[in-house]
């Protein structure tokens, strides 16, 4: 993923620095800490902002939230779906693991990726499921080997029309198709 991202949780809009209001951002977006220690430095400055304690830093003061928002989608682009956004800031998290004891990425991109992957493998258990379903009805109520076989050819004829015709006008198979 392209720089198409900003962090703007960590901007307080005012901290103040030897007596006097300034707007520079705790965490730098292009620099991580280096050492633990210049974590905890960062943590410690921004404790002592009454904007951000119990909004973006928890009560027991264990806990920190950066936002990152998305400059503009790229909606031409392929490449660009919530499963690219996800491991990218997945990727960013795991960097993070090395100073701080836990780090995640949530957001919609993360849901609905979850929720799609979700599906899928739902889909993989609950598709052989509904064939034998299908299959003990249609021997239930038929009762002849050409009777079932011919739903069941039809069925799958019409499948693979279906996905060919996809694959001819470039229709991508996702969740709703």
């Amino acid at each position: 993923m392209s720089r198409e991202w900003k962090v703007c949780s960590l901007y307080p809009g005012l901290k103040t620095v030897d007596g006097y209001l300034d707007k520079k951002p705790y965490l730098d977006p292009d620099k991580l800490p280096d050492s633990p220690e210049q974590a905890q430095h960062i943590l410690d400055e921004a404790r002592k902002n009454p904007f951000l304690r119990n909004v973006l830093l928890s009560p027991d003061k264990d806990v920190m939230a950066v936002a990152i928002v998305l400059k503009k989608a790229d909606v031409d682009n392929p490449a660009w779906n919530d499963e690219t956004i996800t491991n990218s800031l997945n990727g960013i998290a795991a960097s993070l693991k090395p100073f701080y004891a836990t780090s995640f990425s949530v957001g919609f991109p993360q849901v609905r990726t979850e929720i799609a992957e979700r599906i899928r493998t739902e889909q993989m258990h609950l598709f052989p499921l509904a064939v034998a379903a299908l299959l003990i009805a249609l021997f239930l109520l038929l009762r002849q080997l050409i009777d079932i076989l011919l739903p069941i050819m039809t069925a799958g004829f019409s499948i693979l029309w279906t996905f060919g015709f996809m694959g001819a006008t470039d229709i991508p198979i996702n969740v709703v198709t």
